[in-house]
């Protein structure tokens, strides 16, 4: 056996698999959302698909220092030129590759055509994958044991259990997490999810409404409209509450877009929205009479409205039954 040829064909393979990994690493869904659905491809999950292009990686880069060190001779003709008096010159192909690898690196760091449009490709792929397997709650939910992701979601823990039991899915450790408990049950933790989903957001006084604690997973995708949405208030509302961060932007803006505008991260200007409208909140829903007024009072800091009960601040206040 030839190391030569050994060395060429070891380099084809192994760039073979890379670019079926890569291509399959492109069009994989996030982390969250894979994990979170136990999503596969051909039997293989998305960490499987990742440490196989890694270990290919690796194998193509041993391949290739081998490769040069056989041919050192032809690879350093073509880096010069032909004429002796210029040997220290490189070549016009050399250049040229260098000026192609750098192009691309350029254009994709700075996101400019064509390489924002595979980037932008990727990014289509994922968001689909988010919206035909579902999102957690959270990123990485699956990774928290039952107690804790129920407080998270808003769910007594105790209730959660007792629900997951009602429904067959038995909990005997308490401190095991989402994804240890689907797998002991041949499920996914987004099939746990759906037992308990209807739970979420019941608090101690029985208020639901506003934004989660938590942003939710893909809270930087979401436009602010649909940050509105999720707080279930008008969308003038929260471009009034950005507007007193001086923040400007438009319904259809995605979060992170106008975060990176102001040198903010989505979380933050997520978390910057929560807790204007949970203040806003708290004064809307007091009882008739405290003296407090309606959510866009209490934004603005005008005078108090009258106090119209349940309902007055739609999807932020309603009380329970007594």
């Amino acid at each position: 056996m030839k190391l030569r040829r050994i060395t060429s064909l070891t380099i084809l393979l192994a760039f073979v698999a890379m670019a079926l990994t890569g291509v399959v690493l492109y069009l994989v869904p996030e982390g969250r959302v894979a994990y979170w659905s136990g999503w596969t491809l051909w039997g293989l999950s998305k960490t499987q698909w990742g440490q196989v292009h890694l270990t290919m990686g690796l194998l193509m880069l041993v391949a290739g220092i081998v490769h040069v060190w056989l041919n050192w001779r032809p690879i350093v003709s073509y880096l010069r030129t032909r004429p002796r008096r210029a040997r220290l010159l490189v070549s016009p192909e050399a250049a040229a590759a260098l000026a192609l690898t750098l192009a691309v690196a350029v254009l994709t760091l700075f996101e400019i055509p064509p390489m924002s449009w595979v980037l932008a490709g990727s990014e289509a792929f994922k968001a689909r994958a988010a919206t035909v397997y579902g999102e957690p709650p959270y990123g990485h939910a699956e990774q928290s044991p039952l107690g804790v992701f129920a407080r998270r979601v808003g769910i007594d823990p105790m209730l959660a259990r007792q629900t997951l039991e009602q429904a067959g899915w038995s909990v005997p450790d308490p401190g095991a997490t989402l994804a240890e408990i689907a797998a002991a049950h041949g499920r996914t933790p987004r099939d746990l999810w759906r037992v308990l989903e209807p739970l979420a957001g019941r608090e101690a006084d029985g208020r639901r409404g506003g934004l989660p604690l938590e942003p939710p997973a893909g809270t930087g995708r979401r436009t602010v409209g649909e940050i509105a949405g999720l707080a279930g208030v008008p969308v003038e509302t929260v471009l009034d509450v950005l507007a007193d961060e001086g923040i400007e932007a438009a319904a259809g803006t995605p979060l992170r877009e106008v975060a990176e505008r102001h040198g903010r991260t989505a979380q933050q200007l997520y978390e910057a929205i929560r807790q204007r409208l949970s203040a806003a909140s708290a004064e809307a829903c007091a009882p008739p009479g405290s003296g407090t007024g309606t959510l866009d009072a209490a934004l603005e800091g005008g005078p108090a409205a009258p106090h119209h009960g349940a309902g007055s601040s739609p999807g932020l206040c309603t009380f329970p039954a007594r």
